[in-house]
């Protein structure tokens, strides 16, 4: 498998970088390979390495994950960043998610690590990030 052929000999030069080599979780519309976070995970842990880890993505997630709850908690381990996108490939906020309880699901399983929002723009970049921030805002408030 080339991917994994492809991760085995970047691992290294991350290490020796001290940077993240991140593997995108992307639907099989759009990839051969590493669907779910479980098929990229079983790619990206071949090189045991903590350089190494996947990239979960709303958009990807919702069209793959039979359970967004159960792959976050299996693989919560596994990644240091995540993208947020709607299931209209926007910004979150302008399709149909819950981004309240995804947000609730990577609270529930302690994670730290850095949000993305990600997204084809609808009406215009402002506007759209605007929609965006006042969507997840609530949900990121510091209780």
């Amino acid at each position: 498998d080339r991917l994994a052929a492809s991760v085995l000999e970047l691992a290294p030069v991350a290490e020796r970088l001290k940077t993240p080599l991140l593997i995108e979780a992307v639907n099989r519309y759009e990839s051969p390979v590493g669907h779910s976070l479980a098929d990229t995970w079983d790619i990206a842990g071949r090189a045991n390495s903590r350089y190494v880890w996947i990239l979960p993505d709303t958009f990807h997630m919702n069209i793959e994950e039979v359970s967004m709850r159960g792959a976050i908690a299996a693989h919560r381990t596994c990644f240091g960043s995540f993208h947020l996108s709607d299931n209209t490939r926007h910004f979150p906020g302008l399709g149909a998610l819950d981004f309240g309880a995804i947000i609730g699901m990577l609270d529930e399983v302690g994670y730290q690590g850095k949000l993305a929002i990600e997204g084809n723009v609808q009406t215009s970049f402002v506007a759209d990030v605007e929609a965006a921030m006042r969507c997840l805002a609530p949900h990121l408030a510091r209780k």
